[in-house]
Formats: structure tokens, C-alpha cells, sequence
């Protein structure tokens, strides 16, 4: 399931996930901040009947790098969100590290990353009663 494409001609967009699209009945993308160019990428669970926020697509530009940029340039901006000049994205990116702490690479590509309580599984602890 792919979201879908709106004006992703003014650049490359980095895409950091927050949940994983499992059992999502449709997925959509919406404009977050019209001053930075940064879309919510959301799903709709139908069993719960609500909109949840799977990732978010910031451009490049918007961190104050270049499609050059390499990947440690890239993830040392979204750990330090301090020296990030434009003022959304150093918002969301802080609002992104206090909730679901801090990003890290989701894959080989340069251009995804995924938040450290991306799909964590909790264990369930159990305790055994009584005899042997």
C-alpha cells in the first residue's frame, strides 16, 4: 500500500515512520504545513473506525539540505533538531523525538527512517503459581 502522490514535484522527501500500516483499509496524505511542504501520511483502521498518523514526508530543503546530502547529514539533523532553521519542521521533528523517541534508519535507503517505538512488540509477563 502505497499513499497517495500530491505535489511531490518541489523536491525529495525524506519519510519517517511512526506505525506500521497493518489491517489499514486506505491510506491518504494531507498537507501538514503548507509553509514547509510537509505531508501526514494517515490510515484508517476500520475495525476502530478512526484516522491514525502512519508517517510524515518532509522535504529535504525544509531540514536545510540537499538531494546530496548523505545519510549521516541527514540523521544527524533529525536527532538534533536544535540547528534546524525552518520553524514547523523543527517543531514536528521535536514533537516526533519527545513522543516516540529518537529516529533511526529504517532501511538501506537514505531516505527512510522510523522512530524508535516503530511496531514494538510488548511482552506480556507471565508467573508461574504454585508448585513444580
Amino acid at each position: 500500500m502505497s499513499p497517495k502522490k500530491e505535489n511531490t514535484d518541489n523536491g525529495t522527501y525524506i519519510t519517517v515512520y511512526i506505525h506500521e500500516p497493518k489491517l489499514m483499509s486506505e491510506i491518504k496524505s494531507n498537507l501538514y504545513s503548507k509553509s514547509s511542504g510537509i505531508f501526514r501520511v494517515r490510515g484508517f483502521l476500520k475495525k476502530e473506525k478512526v484516522w491514525t498518523t502512519l508517517s510524515y514526508r518532509i522535504p529535504l530543503n525544509s531540514l536545510g539540505l540537499d538531494d546530496t546530502a548523505s545519510k549521516k547529514e541527514i540523521l544527524d539533523k533529525l536527532l538534533n533538531p536544535n540547528i534546524i532553521l525552518n520553524k514547523d519542521t523543527k517543531g514536528l521533528i521535536t514533537k516526533l523525538l519527545d513522543q516516540y523517541g529518537p529516529i533511526k534508519p529504517k532501511s538501506r535507503n537514505k531516505l527512510e527512517y522510523k522512530t524508535e517505538r516503530f511496531k514494538k512488540k510488548w511482552k506480556m509477563k507471565t508467573r508461574r503459581i504454585g508448585g513444580v
